[in-house]
């Protein structure tokens, strides 16, 4: 191969492909490898290279975008899991709010009932009840 290389410079060509001369000494067979039996079959240019290289750039920027699309949505899952926990503590702090105020009202009123002179009943049995009701006011 290193004369066939050599005769070829002699002969002119500047640029001698070294594979080019591979497969012109060796011959050439589809997924073969002279001397290393069955594989993948070699490469004859270089644009060949550049292509799956751009092709493995470009599936890199697309996966690129993929993840960082996914990571802005889990970053604004996140911030609204944050706000829904936030709400949530309001939530809470509303609603014990609101058992203590009812439970001093009840309280309230229990102690209202038992301190007035009014009997535990229906308002029906309140004197006076049947004239206010003819009045129409109720």
């Amino acid at each position: 191969m290193l004369e066939y290389k050599r005769e070829r410079q002699a002969g002119g060509e500047n640029s001698v492909d070294e594979e080019k001369i591979c497969v012109e000494v060796l011959g050439y067979k589809s997924g073969y490898v002279r001397g290393r039996r069955a594989g993948p079959k070699p490469r004859l240019s270089h644009s060949s290279y550049q292509e799956e290289l751009d092709e493995a750039k470009r599936n890199a920027r697309v996966a690129r975008e993929r993840a960082d699309k996914v990571e802005q949505k889990v970053l604004l899952f996140f911030e609204q899991l944050e706000n829904q926990k936030v709400t949530i503590d309001d939530l809470k702090e509303g609603l014990v709010a609101t058992q203590r105020a009812t439970t001093k009202m009840m309280s309230y009123f229990q102690q209202l009932r038992q301190t007035s002179h009014f009997p535990a009943t229906s308002p029906r049995s309140y004197p006076g009840y049947d004239a206010f009701r003819a009045h129409g006011d109720c």
